[in-house]
């Protein structure tokens, strides 16, 4: 389910230095608030509006069937429990979601670990994004929707 932030994630991911190409601060949030995209899509959540009970603008979780999906499922869990401001949730997911994304990215072979070396820290790990073929097809729907 959550496509467009695996999707996020392989663009942001630098091939040549196994790398995201983004700061780690922002690469969390952006992911984060994908997740959120993702849910909003999927007609999962959404913002309170100002006749409703919860301060408008907060982010409500919609009824609906429990995520298969475990990219998606905290995020939603944590928007069942209480709403939150959009900043907030940011905030609260991107401690977790980063490792969630590239680990479903890992077990559906997107991506996978290297091991390199490098002077005193032998075996310390990066993941290489080794499915180009999957960042291309992202890439050029991308680019025909910015020329349109």
């Amino acid at each position: 389910m959550a496509r467009i932030a695996e999707d996020l994630a392989l663009l942001l991911l630098d091939n040549a230095s196994a790398q995201p190409a983004l700061k780690r601060g922002r690469h969390e949030s952006a992911l984060s608030a994908a997740v959120l995209l993702e849910l909003a899509y999927a007609c999962r959540i959404r913002p309170a509006l100002d006749y409703e009970p919860v301060r408008s603008g907060q982010l409500v979780a919609l009824i609906g069937p429990e995520p298969t999906d475990p990219v998606a499922a905290p995020a939603l869990q944590m928007l069942l429990r209480r709403p939150m401001s959009p900043a907030a949730a940011i905030a609260k997911l991107r401690r977790q979601t980063t490792g969630i994304v590239l680990s479903q990215l890992e077990v559906d072979g997107h991506i996978h670990r290297v091991q390199l070396q490098s002077s005193g820290f032998n075996g310390f790990k990066r993941l290489a994004e080794v499915n180009l073929a999957v960042t291309t097809a992202v890439i050029r729907p991308a680019l025909a929707l910015q020329r349109a």
